[in-house]
Parts: structure tokens; sequence; C-alpha cells
């Protein structure tokens, strides 16, 4: 392959022997639109990060004898796509991550000769066209992350030489077909993230040689056919987050004896275990490696999980499993298994010979929140990037507990009755989410916590925290959540606190801190939320504004200042400095740490005052707005042009 990213030639005759060539980085001379005039005997083309003109495009349709084309991160107009399908001989057309101002053109079923069609996340709209049956050698057809409407043509069942069908994460509308399943010598078939919809019928299993099917993420309903469980090739079965209904016995699936991959989590469906029906029940099911029953109405650890050797991914969580967790999980699996979640059931103990669970292998997650456990917290000896056992009842934790964290992005121990000091060799680890909210620990907390430059959410609320904040709080501190509200928190706010630029929520009410109003926070251009109710706060808070930086909260939509020594008059233009809370009233999403992945497991909660009552917000949603400056002794008056914010204050 030969790469340009800009030349020129005194005569393009040079390049007539090129069968190979690469063009990138945003230009084309005209020096290459002649040149494709010149060069016959071109059979591979790459162009990447072109912005391909209409002439540019179409003097590629004089490439008669090019086979192969693929055109990446470029604006490509529906006329130059027209030209591009008058190349008779292709054989393999790819699109990826271009832009694209249209819908596919019918005369794509002129590229007769096409083996392989794949347009990947390049925004198109409109139909998938009736013409692209006519493709009759395409082995595989990928339409995926594109912005496709309308419904499946009928037309795909002409193309008998399909292998790969991918037609994920669309907007597909419908009824799937039957004849997809039985469709030629199709081994993958890929419909997730669509809007179809409706009942699956059964199908002649005989006739297909399907080793993929993956339909998660539609409005299909009804029953899940039995043909599924009779496709012997199966290897990859996903028809999670649908609305399938009724009982499925896992036993039926015995047939499936190369399934690596079955999730059914998020349907309307009751599975069971129902060993014993068949003479084949003590093998099937044997090479799954990856199981994801989520919320599918279980209520015991399917028994056949204890013969599996090499269990990859196991999702049990949102059932009603009850009793013990069973000690084969890390016997039988310690040098397999990477992601453990039994959260959202009913587990009241664990079988364990010791507290440091003895996996072999780095785990990703290992999620046991929101069941009945109690006593000690067993950590798994090889660590885990996600650590969450939140909502139980565990009430110690190992002294050196922090030596299983050495790859732990993300630990929960909220919500348990946990209690003792916080060592500071837990900053010895990368952990970037840190929630012990909701327990008993005491003492002061490590200092390192805020300045470590990792951690990115820190959750030590209704604790029995004590002591001051620290004071030497570097430009480093990558801080999004601060959150020690109901502690024993005293002295004053560190104003370091400013070089956490990037801090969203501050919530630090129910301490015993003793300050005036730090108008300095002004200069924090993501807060969002700013709680500093009942603690020792005194003096006037004058303006928002602050004076030598200039800011003014401009992002704030929730700020708490109730029960504190607040006084004096309290200037019309404070109210003003908050109108930018007129805009959160709107659209409604949660606030959040989109720009951090490991954060999408955690969701800020705030505590508001409302008519006498505490609310509690397990989200914050961009149209929770309020000003509470109720139970201090502020006086002053609401300008005309400020009314519109009244309604939010207390």
């Amino acid at each position: 392959m030969t790469n340009f990213t800009y030349a020129k030639s005194e005569s393009s005759s040079n390049f007539s022997s090129v069968m190979e060539l690469g063009l990138d980085r945003n230009f084309i001379s005209t020096d290459f639109t002649s040149l494709f005039k010149n060069i016959r005997n071109m059979t591979s083309l790459v162009l990447d990060e072109c912005d391909l003109s209409i002439e540019t495009t179409s003097s590629i349709g004089n490439l008669k004898g090019l086979t192969s084309l693929v055109i990446s991160g470029s604006n490509l107009t529906m006329h130059a796509l027209s030209a591009v399908t008058n190349l008779k001989n292709l054989k393999s057309f790819v699109i990826v991550r271009s832009h694209l101002s249209g819908q596919l053109p019918s005369s794509i079923g002129n590229m007769s000769n096409l083996e392989k069609l794949d347009i990947y996340d390049s925004h198109i709209f409109g139909p998938i066209p009736y013409e692209v049956g006519r493709m009759v050698k395409l082995t595989s057809l990928s339409l995926s992350y594109t912005g496709i409407s309308s419904r499946i043509p009928g037309s795909i069942g002409n193309l008998t030489q399909l292998i790969l069908l991918n037609l994920c994460e669309n907007n597909l509308i419908g009824e799937i077909s039957t004849s997809l399943f039985t469709l030629g010598a199709v081994r993958s078939l890929d419909l997730s993230g669509n809007q179809l919809s409706g009942p699956i019928q059964e199908f002649d299993v005989i006739s297909s040689h399907l080793t993929l099917i993956d339909l998660n993420g539609n409005q299909l309903m009804g029953p899940i056919p039995e043909s599924f469980f009779l496709l012997t090739n199966l290897r990859y079965l996903d028809i999670s987050r649908n609305s399938f209904n009724g009982t499925v016995d896992l036993a039926l699936l015995w047939r499936l004896e190369n399934l690596t991959y079955l999730s059914l989590s998020n349907n309307k469906l009751s599975v069971t275990d129902g060993e014993g029906s068949n003479d084949s029940s003590s093998t099937y099911l044997s090479a799954l490696v990856i199981l994801k029953l989520k919320n599918c109405n279980i209520t015991e650890i399917p028994n056949f999980l204890a013969r599996i050797n090499h269990m990859i991914h196991l999702d049990l969580s949102s059932n009603q499993i009850s009793g013990n967790i069973p000690k084969w999980i890390w016997e039988r699996w310690n040098g397999n298994l990477k992601s453990l979640n039994l959260s959202h059931n009913k587990f009241t103990s664990m079988e364990v010979t010791s507290y440091a669970i003895p996996f072999s292998n780095y785990l990703d997650t290992f999620d046991l929140s929101s069941n009945r456990l109690q006593g000690q917290i067993p950590m798994p000896s090889s660590s885990a990037r996600i650590l969450d056992y939140s909502n139980n009842s565990f009430s110690s934790i190992l002294a050196n507990f922090t030596l299983y964290l050495s790859y732990t992005e993300y630990l929960s121990l909220s919500k348990n009755n946990l209690s003792g000091y916080l060592p500071n060799s837990i900053c010895d680890s990368y952990i970037r989410v840190l929630d012990i909210s909701y327990n008993n620990f005491k003492g002061q907390p490590p200092p390192c916590l805020i300045d470590n430059g990792y951690m990115i959410i820190l959750n030590l609320r209704e604790n029995q925290f004590e002591g001051e904040l620290p004071s030497n709080i570097s430009s480093g501190c990558s801080l999004q959540t601060i959150d020690l509200h109901a502690n024993k928190i005293e002295g004053q706010l560190p104003r370091a606190l400013y070089n956490c630029t990037a801090l969203e929520l501050l919530d630090l009410g129910r301490n015993q801190i003793t300050d005036t109003f730090p108008s300095w926070l002004g200069t924090l251009l993501n807060l969002c939320v700013l709680v500093l109710r009942s603690n020792q706060f005194h003096g006037s808070i004058g303006y928002l504004k602050d004076g030598k930086f200039g800011e003014n909260f401009s992002t704030l939509q929730i700020l708490d200042l109730a029960s504190n020594n607040f006084s004096g008059n309290l200037h019309p233009q404070w109210f003003e400095n908050l109108m930018s809370m007129e805009k959160y009233n709107n659209t409604g999403q949660i606030m959040g740490h989109q720009n951090v992945s490991i954060a999408g497991f955690y969701q800020d909660t705030v505590t508001i005052s409302y008519k006498g009552s505490f609310i509690k917000f397990g989200r914050i949603l961009t149209t929770l707005t309020t000003i509470d400056l109720s139970d201090n002794a502020l006086e002053g008056s609401i300008l005309h042009r400020s009314e519109s914010l009244f309604h939010y204050v207390h």
C-alpha cells in the first residue's frame, strides 16, 4: 500500500502501474483526480480523513478494476456514493466513521459482484434500499451504528450466500421475519439495539446454520421460540433487554452443547433449573463461559453451574436467591472468573474458609451489593477493579484490607454497620470512586483522599468523622464529588479547595464548620450542588460574585445554606447572580460523571428540606433546582426581575 498526505507530479503516467493506493489527511489534489483517470490497474484504494468532493469521488468511478474500497473518517455526499456504486468489479466496500448526508441510494443494487458491504458509525437515514437484495454475491452485510430506520426489507432473503448479517444499533422497526434465521449460509445474525417488536415465530431449524444470535435491546415480546433451543451449532445467544415472557427451563437447552455465551437478562421471564428432566441433563450447557440471568425471577443458584469448569462472567443479579453463596464459585473458577455479580438478591451468608478469597487472577467486577450479608467482608485476594459491598449488614472488614486494593478503582462499602478508623494506607491504592457512606467510621479522614490526584468521587456521608479538612490541597486535585454530610468536621473551609476545579458537588451539611460565606467557591465553574446547611457559618452573605475572580456560581442548581448564623441584608443582586438556575428546568437528565467511565456505577445523592420535611434524592436531575436560606437572620427583598427564581427559594 502506498500512502500519501500530499503529492504533486508532472505526469500521472509515473503511477500507471500502481495497484494499491492510500490517501489521507483531508486533501486530495487535482493531480490525483486526473490520476484516477489514468490508473487502470488499481485494485485497492483507501481514503482516510478526506473531504471527498463530488468531482473527486466521481472520478473514482473510472477505476473499473477496483475490487476493494475503504472510506474512513471522511465526508461523503450521496451523489458521490452513487458514483461509487457504478464500480461493477468491486468486491469489498467499507465506510467507517464518515458522514453521509442522506440515505443509501437504490443504485447500490448495481454492485452485483460485491461480497462485503460494511458501513459502521456513519450517519445516514432512511430505509435499507430494497435493491440491496440484488447483491446476491454478498457474504457479509453490516450496517451498524448508522441511524437507518424503517423495516428490514424482505429482499434480504435473496442473499443466499450471506454468512454475516449485522444491522445493530439502528432505528429499525417491525417484526423479525423467520426467514432471517434460516437464510442461506448465515452464521451470525446481530439485530441488537433497534426498535424491533412483536413475537418471534417458530422456524425450521434444519435449514439454519446460525452460530450467533444477538437480539438484545429491542421491544420483542411473547415466549422465546423453542427453535432457538434446537440450534445445535449455536455458540452465542443474547436476547436480553426485551419483553419476552413465560418460563424457561434451562434443562431444555441441553442440545446447545456448543453454547459459550447466554444472556436472558431483563425480560419478563421466570428461569428455572429443572434438572433430571432428560438423560442429558448432567452435561447440558457445559461449554458456557459467560452467563447473564439478571432479573429472571430465579430463586436458587442453578445446580448445573457447579459442574461448569471455566466460567468467566456470571451475572445472577436482581433475582430472589437466598441462603448461602457456595464456596465452589471461587474454588472451581478461581483461575478463570473475571466478573461475578450476585447483587440485589437475598443472600444471608457466604461459604468461605478465608476472608481473603483465593482468586489467582485479577477480577474486573466483584459485586455482592444489596443482599442480607453479615459478619466480616470477604476480599478477593487478587483484587478487583470494581468492588461493591453496599446495602448489606456487614459489621467488620479485614484490618489489612487495603492490601487487596492494588487494582481497585471503585470501592463501595456504603450502608453497612462498619466502624473503626480509615487507614492512611487506603491512599496507596488507585481508587477513583470511594463510597463508605452510612457507616460508623470515626477519626480524621486521611488527608490524602482529597489530594491523591486519582480520586474523583469521595463520599464519606453520615459517619462519625471528625477534625479539620486538609489545607494543602494541590492543583492536582481531580475530585468531582466531595460528600461529608452529617459528620463532625470542624474548623474552616480550606481555601485550597479552589484547586479542585472539576468539583461538581460539595456537601458539608450537618457538620461543625465555623466560617464565613465562601464566595471564592464561585471560581469552580462546574459546581452544581453546594450544601452547607446546619453548620456555624456566620456573617453577611454579600454578593455571590467574587470580587477577585469575577465569577458568580454560574452553574449552581442547588444551594442550601439553611440553619446557620448568616445575618444582615441580602442584596437583591444576590438573586440575580443565580438566574442561571432557570436553564436547568428543562432537560431532566441525571447529573453525573459521564466523562469518567468507572463513575457510571455511582450516583450522587442530596437531601432537601421541603415544607418541613427532608426528602432524599437518590438521583439528582437537572430539573431539580432549589435555594434554601431558611433558619438564618437574613433580611432584604427580591427585585421584580428576580421573581422567576422565587419558587426555588425556601
